[in-house]
């Protein structure tokens, strides 16, 4: 079975998002034994303060990314490799069947700061999709294991 801990900035307030990650959750259990830490939001108001609300997260995700224990970490970035749905599926397949441990970083509004960089082994960004962003992993772990 595949193990994924999906380390996020923010959390869902919305009741109908929290559904929506129940039922991937759900949907989810037979295929990936899923972990979400959710790191919290620093809010800003100007550049300065996003570089200081980057710093702020950091810390959190790195600390997140030492307790996982993750053989690989992926950030979802917008400057990362474009996988598709099917693309995605047949990584997670190869590392499937590795017996490997991901973690997937998805930042905050501001992204990620460049010491988070330093300890991910890799890069993938999703067509952009009406979801927030956090729920893309989980949008995208559903739809390859339709593909698998």
């Amino acid at each position: 079975m595949l193990r994924v801990t999906l380390i996020a900035v923010g959390k869902l307030k919305e009741n109908y998002w929290k559904s929506t990650e129940a039922e991937y959750r759900k949907r989810l259990g037979t295929f990936v034994k899923l972990a979400v830490r959710e790191i919290p939001e620093s809010a800003f108001t100007d550049e300065a303060g996003a570089h200081v609300a980057r710093k702020k997260e950091e810390k959190y995700i790195l600390a997140s990314v030492h307790a996982a224990k993750a053989d690989t970490v992926i950030a979802l970035d917008c400057a990362g490799e474009e996988v598709s749905s099917e693309i995605f599926a047949k990584k997670l397949q190869d590392h499937e069947h590795h017996g490997m441990h991901l973690a997937f970083l998805v930042g905050g509004p501001t992204g990620f700061d460049e010491r988070v960089f330093k300890n991910v082994q890799k890069k993938y960004r999703f067509p952009t999709l009406p979801l927030p962003t956090k729920w893309h992993v989980l949008f995208f772990l559903n739809s390859s294991i339709a593909h698998a």
